[in-house]
């Protein structure tokens, strides 16, 4: 290509590049190259909704593609050296002047969040949920540290290097699952790989010679791109690390320095070339130590899309390329990416631009109607996106196998059949959806009818037996009033008096008097076509059988079987035919 081939991107759109001189470029396939002039001399490159660039300690970029234009943020004692772009922004490294920072580029606005004094240069810097993770030089020994900044509240922390690696310099970063540190360390007096792990600041070193620049994660494997020696690549539990410590965590408060828009707008030249490839056996190499080397893959700067610069020269590496497979075959679309050893994430499937599936290994009996769909499945590793795609083109129409009806006392239940399970289909005049078996059931409510109910005569509310006491009290009193007297209607009276009092006890009570309140119940009705009622079925609620359906397939509930601190609640109901309901 010419220069040196720095900071390779895989995305929708091709291959993007920089090199070391004043082109980014662009491979749309094995042979044609796009290249934009650059008035800057290039280094970080990150692809997001535009390519965002960093010249070399200089002002952050932002190529528009589509149109050829250079948007640039130029301010004083501004300079960054690398890019991360992620969701619609874009994260630089770098200082401003001459105090370490990290720049984050959104909605067109930069704004800088400048570290402590103490610090120098930060080098790179890598996403991940709310927080930035970021290298950093420091003015004064110990040189080298990690630092981490949350943008949210300016918080940021910093950890320096022990004191017997008090030279080293760190460059390129990476972040595993674990929330573990990788960094390359490109100068010191000695030069490797440091892990630091900030949930509890443990700090180890691996030495590896030459001049490492950026790290890269595969699986559980770490990709190390080294300026003056071979491409290496190791697993982290499988070498010997040396000079563990644990590092003092320093706390700081960012300032927020609002810089603004880009201050420089500008149409640069587009060019074509046609390059055509040549095919070399690498040698690989590993080592007792446990690492392995590409010795034919020597001054290396990053890597990305299964590719890294060599020098002046592209170079594809199959082997660190994942391979996205998509297959659809009698009904059965299947995704999944190989080798599962260094590629681990999910693979997603897209159908016409809608995620439709996703995980390790999607198989998914699907079903096309007639129609043209673009399927795409993507795998992405964090900065670089691989796709495979494929057209199905189906002339496949649900077509009606069987309907019947059934009149009903507001209306009319229609069920039946079509020839394709779980598809739409229009029937009647109106759209249904079939079950997994193909099978459909929708009622059609008689437009004059509304229900009704026949009320239950209203229980007097008048209590007789209350009465009877009444009454029974006050002729008793008089009888005894008059039996006083010696006077014989008295004892006529006191009978009359005890006879209506007992007659209290013989007046039927109010039925909620009598009765315990009756539980209340839902009521389910299964209905399975062609048979219509699903009778002798059994029904579980949340796994625990309630009992079985009668020969209309009917089953009360007690509404006690559901929990009673919701009013209204979404239970599912289990068949033993498998089919589900809420």
């Amino acid at each position: 290509m010419g220069g040196i081939i720095l900071h390779p991107r895989l995305s929708p759109d091709g291959l993007y590049f920089s090199t070391y001189g004043e082109r980014v470029w662009l491979k749309t396939n094995e042979t044609h190259f796009i290249y934009w002039e650059q008035p800057y001399l290039l280094n970080g490159l990150s692809v997001g909704d535009k390519v965002y660039m960093a010249a070399d300690w200089g002002p952050a970029l932002a190529l528009n593609p589509a149109n050829d234009t250079l948007y640039a943020w130029e301010y004083p004692g501004l300079q960054f050296i690398h890019v991360y772009a992620k969701r619609g922004t874009a994260y630089f490294a770098g200082m401003l002047n001459r105090t370490g920072g990290v720049g984050i580029l959104k909605n067109g606005t930069m704004t800088f969040y400048r570290l402590s004094n103490e610090t120098f240069k930060a080098y790179d810097v890598f996403p991940v949920l709310d927080r930035v993770y970021f290298t950093v030089e420091f003015k004064d020994e110990p040189k080298g540290g990690v630092g981490l900044l949350f943008p949210d509240n300016g918080t940021f922390y910093l950890w320096r290097f022990p004191g017997n690696y008090s030279t080293l310099v760190p460059d390129g970063i990476t972040v595993d699952e674990n929330l573990t540190i990788y960094t390359a360390i490109m100068e010191g007096k000695m030069t490797g790989v440091a892990m630091f792990e900030p949930h509890n600041a443990t700090f180890h070193f691996l030495q590896i010679i030459g001049r490492p620049l950026h790290v890269k994660l595969f699986g559980d494997y770490v990709l190390l791109m080294n300026s003056d020696w071979d491409l290496v690549l190791f697993n982290p539990g499988n070498v010997t690390w040396t000079g563990e410590a644990a590092l003092k965590k320093e706390t700081g408060r960012a300032e927020v320095i609002l810089l603004g828009g880009p201050t420089k707008t500008l149409k640069v030249k587009r060019g074509e070339m046609d390059i055509k490839p040549t095919l070399e056996r690498v040698e690989k190499r590993t080592y007792p130590e446990g690492y392995t080397t590409f010795p034919g893959v020597a001054f290396t700067h990053d890597f990305g899309g299964g590719y890294v610069g060599s020098g002046g020269k592209l170079v594809l590496l199959e082997e660190l390329r994942p391979e996205v497979h998509l297959v659809y075959e009698n009904g059965t679309l299947r995704a999944w990416v190989t080798p599962r050893e260094y590629f681990q994430g999910p693979v997603f499937l897209y159908i016409n631009e809608k995620l439709a599936r996703w995980g390790e290994e999607i198989e998914w009996n699907a079903t096309f109607l007639a129609g043209e769909y673009n399927i795409t499945a993507v795998y992405f590793d964090g900065e670089d996106v691989y796709m495979n795609q494929t057209v199905i083109i189906s002339d496949l129409k649900p077509k009606l196998v069987w309907k019947k009806t059934l009149r009903v006392e507001n209306g009319t239940i229609i069920y039946g059949k079509i020839n394709v399970p779980g598809a739409p289909a229009n029937i009647s005049g109106r759209t249904v959806w079939a079950d997994s078996d193909g099978y459909f059931s929708f009622l059609v409510e008689n437009r004059s009818h509304s229900p009704t109910e026949t009320p239950e005569p209203k229980p007097s509310t008048f209590d007789w037996a209350v009465l009877l006491v009444v009454l029974g009290v006050t002729t008793g009193a008089v009888g005894i009033a008059f039996y006083m007297k010696k006077d014989k209607r008295g004892l006529v009276l006191l009978l009359i008096g005890l006879i209506l009092i007992a007659g209290h006890f013989a007046v039927p009570k109010p039925r909620e008097a009598v009765l315990e309140e009756k539980p209340l119940t839902l009521s389910i009705v299964v209905v399975i076509p062609p048979g219509f009622y699903g009778a002798n079925i059994t029904v579980l609620v949340d796994g625990e059988e309630v009992g079985r359906t009668d020969g209309k397939g009917r089953l009360d509930i007690p509404l006690d079987w559901f929990s009673s601190n919701q009013a209204i609640q979404r239970r599912p109901l289990r068949l033993q035919q498998q089919r589900t309901g809420t």
